[in-house]
């Protein structure tokens, strides 16, 4: 076949001849499409072989997906990742050499192990300094307090350790494929299947890679398929990144089995890879398995280490049990199955939440959706971004794991920024801002037991460093897996007793949305408990005569102080929640009486002289201050006593304080817009809350979508971006349900499905013009259901779904109140 085609546009003519051995008919069609492919190109080519990877593909299947057109080239920003929160992968797509670097949570250097002395960074004789530091600073000496603190109070440093990469998968396939002439590449995260596809064509042959963690079977699985027989020729080989290591590679058994030890502690681990091919062969050679002319592959991995949150200790059984059980099990299921496996688990919490702000989805890849965001915001790339803080959680914190790190699962270093810990005083909390709301409470599970495992190595620092006995626990902001729960060691930051108590808010509002008073009783309720009776013993009066925290710092931000706003408040939120526990719970009387006279004695929140909530008991707020945190307030979110109903001079110096940090000033932190969002949406702002999203998504966002803080990933504003776009749409922290609370006018129209609110509802509803059209809701608990919105003051039914029968409600100005049944589903329609 001889054809000749013109380009017009590059005055290019290209000929294109028929040299495959068989006899091609010209069609019409045929002559079209070779037009097409004329107008494209810009010099003559070899129709079969030359075209690159740039070559138009087409859009996923399914909408929530993020896609590419290209391998990714930079782990942080371009690599996808996959998780099943035991196992972290970050895939790249390679073509002619696919790379997937690797994590195993645990896998941690400093603890015990690496220093027979460590002692969780505690100072034996801080407590001794007590009593000066709080003479001097109830004489306003706070410089004095600061350089005495840091010389004997502070913890340290010794053997803190480091979240580590385990190390990289390989799949060289450049003996039998070329880069440069692959067409159609695609590669793709698909949030709906929990999976990454890699996709092209080479020398008329489909290949086709998938990739997913499965959390049921505990494993990492990569499947290579190809549309003709026996196409499948490459090696594979795994990269420790430790150097004490043992590679093997057995072609008998199929398998690949690294073990090892991390260089200063000790701690050993051991991953395997499991081979399984349709066709061909497999030999060993070395370190390396060679797979020759197979029609499908499937490799298993998974990975443990010997670590175990048992204080003091943390060291447990060697690790090759576990994964050759793991393995064992995995190997004896089929792909089908174990992808099948894979998506009820992971879609069972997925699917429960969907939005839709009446967008259309674009037929462009994810990263140029992402860069024209700056000029235009699109409203699909905010719902991808809300799934996609969905799909990182579920990827990263199960039940029976470490809670989400600073990274959540996903590290490729051993010196890792900020060493990929547990910050205590905002991240780890943001890291679980958005499970309850947006129904994933079985993701928060770890977040629970993790703290639990806080509370012994938190009262060994309780002792040493604020002098109290006989119960109660602290953590201050830098954490690690082996009990690290002392300060830190650099003054403006490490000192935060408060932190303990920030966190159990999360865990309060665990039991808030659930109603589950069982695991209140066995879990929530203990840890509470016991963190107040550390504020009991902690607290002394000021000059005034109230209680306040003495020393504290308001986080990372000087000076040493006494009663900073960011502890009183954290206090009083906890003091009212553990009394509200111990009503639910008909238990501990004394304490909830207790705990009553101490919270009424707590130094007040204060109204300064710009009209500013005061971070500090004192008025030493500067207008032109626009530090990250904001940790005075905290009781805007995440809790209730602040509110426009009974504090409202409060609710407005809040306002005050955060627009005088607003980070539109050009403080770049994914972490800070994604928490002053949700801020500005409890102080029912929804145009500001609106301008941190944007600015957020425009600035700090990187190609594969994981959100930055100064130019470094952390993923605590992946994680929390959900609970905050939730909070613009749904609010239930007062005891009744707000809808559209905070809603900005580029949200006029749209619907959301399965949002939750505390007493145990689930919430659907659509709206138009801004007003609502129509809510569902689904009381699971059988609570009475209180709901607000200015909607309630026009004509509207009110339907149980099951009986169909009209429902009786109350009506109060914008909102109303109707009894409900256990599992009960109820319409209200808008006329």
């Amino acid at each position: 076949m001889y054809c000749r085609v013109y380009n017009i546009e590059k005055s290019i003519t290209i000929v294109i001849l028929n040299t495959i051995g068989y006899d091609m008919k010209i069609t019409f069609l045929s002559l079209i499409r070779l037009y097409i492919v004329g107008i494209a190109l810009t010099f003559s080519i070899d129709l079969f072989s030359q075209l690159n990877t740039t070559n138009t593909t087409n859009a996923p299947n399914h909408k929530l997906a993020l896609w590419y057109t290209t391998p990714a080239k930079q782990w942080s920003a371009e690599a996808l990742p996959i998780g099943n929160a035991y196992l972290g992968g970050m895939v790249f797509g390679g073509i002619e050499k696919e790379q997937i670097q690797y994590n195993e949570k645990t896998l941690w250097s400093g603890g015990p192990g690496a220093w027979p002395d460590y002692n969780g960074g505690n100072n034996d004789s801080a407590a001794l300094y007590l009593p000066a530091i709080r003479s001097i600073i109830k004489a306003e000496n706070y410089r004095e307090a600061e350089v005495l603190m840091a010389k004997h109070m502070l913890g340290n440093s010794k053997a803190y350790g480091a979240y580590q990469n385990f190390g990289n998968m390989y799949f060289d396939f450049s003996s039998s494929i070329k880069a440069d002439s692959v067409t159609a590449y695609h590669r793709e995260l698909d949030m709906e299947d929990g999976m990454v596809r890699v996709k092209f064509s080479y020398r008329r042959v489909t290949y086709t890679r998938e990739y997913f963690c499965s959390y049921p079977d505990r494993v990492m699985v990569m499947r290579f398929t190809c549309d003709k027989a026996s196409n499948l020729t490459f090696d594979i080989w795994v990269d420790c990144a430790h150097s004490e290591n043992t590679i093997i590679a057995d072609a008998t058994n199929k398998t690949i089995v690294t073990t090892g030890k991390v260089c200063d502690n000790k701690m050993g681990f051991e991953s395997q890879i499991k081979i399984s091919n349709e066709g061909g062969a497999i030999t060993a050679e070395g370190n390396t398995l060679h797979v020759s002319r197979a029609n499908s592959v499937t490799v298993i991995m998974t990975a443990a280490t010997e670590y175990v949150n048992i204080h003091p200790k943390y060291t447990g059984a060697n690790p090759h049990d576990t994964v050759a059980h793991v393995i064992k099990k995995a190997c004896a299921m089929s792909y089908e199955k174990l992808l099948s496996n894979h998506k009820n688990d992971y879609q069972d919490l997925f699917k429960r939440v969907s939005l839709n702000f009446d967008e259309n989805v674009p037929d462009i890849p994810t990263n140029e959706l992402k860069e024209k965001y700056v000029k235009s915001n699109n409203f699909f790339f905010q719902t991808l971004m809300f799934q996609y803080g969905r799909y990182l959680l579920i990827s990263s914190s199960r039940a029976g794991t470490l809670p989400a790190n600073l990274q959540g699962v996903w590290n490729n270093s051993n010196n890792p920024p900020w060493t990929c810990d547990y910050h205590f005083d905002v991240n780890i909390q943001m890291n679980y801002f958005a499970p309850e709301v947006t129904n994933l409470t079985e993701c928060s599970i770890p977040l629970v037991d993790y703290i639990n495992s806080l509370r012994e190595p938190g009262r060994i620092t309780a002792e040493k460093h604020h002098g109290i006995k006989g119960g109660g626990w602290v953590v201050h902001p830098m954490n690690n897996p082996f009990g690290f729960t002392a300060p830190g060691w650099e003054t403006y930051w490490a000192w935060a007793p408060f932190n303990a108590s920030w966190i159990c808010q999360n865990l309060w509002d665990k039991y808030k949305f659930t109603g589950d008073t069982i695991y209140l009783r066995q879990y929530i309720y203990p840890i509470m408990k016991e963190q107040a009776q550390f504020w009991i013993k902690w607290l002394v009066p000021d000059l005034n005569g109230y209680l306040v925290s003495c020393p504290s710092v308001s986080p990372e931000h000087l000076p040493i102080t006494d009663g900073p706003t960011s502890d009183q408040a954290s206090c009083y939120e906890l003091f009212n929640d553990v009394i509200e526990a111990s009503q639910i719970l008909n238990t501990d009387t004394d304490l909830r009486a207790e705990l009553i006279v101490k919270r009424d004695k707590l130094s007040p929140l204060k109204i300064g002289k710009w009209g500013q909530l005061q971070e500090w008991k004192n008025d030493l707020d500067s207008r032109d201050d626009n530090h990250r945190h904001v940790s005075h307030l905290v009781t805007i979110y995440q809790g209730e006593r602040i509110n426009p109903y009974t504090t409202p001079k409060l609710f407005d110096a809040a306002k005050v304080s955060l627009q005088a940090r607003d980070l539109a000033k050009g403080d770049m932190h994914g972490w800070s817009l994604t928490q002053r969002m949700g801020i500005w949406a409890r102080l029912l702002e929804p145009e500001k809350a609106y301008t941190h999203l944007n600015i957020l998504l425009a600035h700090c966002i990187t190609n594969n979508l994981f959100t930055l803080s100064g130019g470094v990933f952390q993923i605590e504003a992946n994680l929390a971006l959900p609970g905050m776009m939730a909070e613009m749409m749904i609010q239930s922290h007062l005891g009744f349900i707000h809808l559209l609370p905070a809603m900005p006018a580029a949200w006029s129209k749209g619907q959301v499905a399965g949002l939750c609110a505390r007493g145990g509802f689930v919430i659907d509803m659509k709206w138009d013009k801004a007003l609502l059209t129509e809510i569902v809701i689904v009381s699971k608990l059988g609570n009475p259901c209180i709901i607000k919105n200015p909607v309630f003051n026009n004509k509207f039914t009110l339907i149980d779904v099951y009986s169909a029968e009209k429902v009786k409600y109350k009506k109060n100005n914008d909102t109303i109140v109707f009894t409900t049944k256990k599992n009960g589903k109820y319409l209200i329609e808008f006329t």
